[in-house]
């Protein structure tokens, strides 16, 4: 019985925690441009590089100018590219199958929906609608932006073309950020944190962006829930639409 009511606190110790977790903890998705764009996600403090613009150094790697010992590096270098070749013609088997199988199961399911109604284009716009009005009512102010850094410099060797193109992104830029900021989410910004100019002086454009994204776990569970309930009612909805409209012309007029 002790056994039994220790379980149970261990248990209870740990939904508590994770729901302590949920309430407290946050998402982030920052995203950086200079040269080009990186995405770097975070939950709990741990990192995950999404999208890097790091490339490997392979020259530095395989630099045998320091070594005491070129020689046994050299073999050593050998046998790991020999396991890596095996690794990748496994792999590369796996794959094979695993996409054949795929192939007949994307088949099966082909020769199962040809015999299923299948919403046309008014039935799925409608979905989609009805699908963004649900994100936009259980998103809205769940959503945080920081605006680090927004600073663009366009640019194109052409005076001309310069000013013409710098009207174009500013005005985007407002656009957009103005749908954002009134339907979806709360953009902060610091005075200079956003800056688009012209240069008439360059050949190319440059950006320097650093945007962070940030949302509470909670609030991520609740609309992942929530939009996967909706797209399966409206999924629903347009497929019933779909056979009222195929019994529909099926009537002898």
């Amino acid at each position: 019985m002790e056994a039994l009511w220790i379980t149970l606190a261990v248990i209870g110790g740990l939904l508590f925690l994770l729901i302590f977790l949920l309430i407290v903890g946050n998402a982030k998705i920052r995203i950086t441009c200079k040269q080009k764009v990186k995405v770097v996600a975070s939950v709990f403090g741990i990192r995950f590089t999404l999208l890097s613009d790091k490339k490997g150094d392979e020259e530095a790697k395989n630099d045998l100018s320091r070594c005491h010992n070129p020689e046994r590096v050299l073999r050593k270098e050998l046998r790991r590219q020999r396991r890596e070749s095996k690794k990748a013609l496994k792999k590369k088997r796996k794959a094979e199958r695993k996409a054949a199988k795929k192939k007949e199961r994307k088949k099966a399911k082909k020769a199962v929906a040809s015999t299923q109604p299948s919403p046309n284009l008014t039935e799925n716009l409608s979905m989609i609608t009805a699908l963004i009005k649900k994100l936009y009512s259980i998103s809205r102010g769940k959503l945080k932006v920081r605006v680090r850094k927004m600073h663009i410099s366009v640019a194109t060797g052409d005076a001309a073309k310069t000013a013409i193109l710098y009207g174009v992104v500013v005005q985007s830029a407002a656009y957009i950020l103005q749908i954002l900021q009134t339907q979806f989410l709360d953009i902060e910004r610091e005075p200079g944190d956003m800056q688009i100019c012209a240069d008439y002086l360059s050949e190319k454009s440059r950006a320097n962006i650093d945007i962070v994204f940030r949302l509470r776990l909670i609030h991520a569970v609740r609309i992942g829930i929530g939009m996967l309930l909706s797209y399966t009612k409206e999924k629903t909805n347009a497929m019933e639409k779909a056979k009222k409209r195929i019994k529909k012309k099926k009537k002898p007029a």
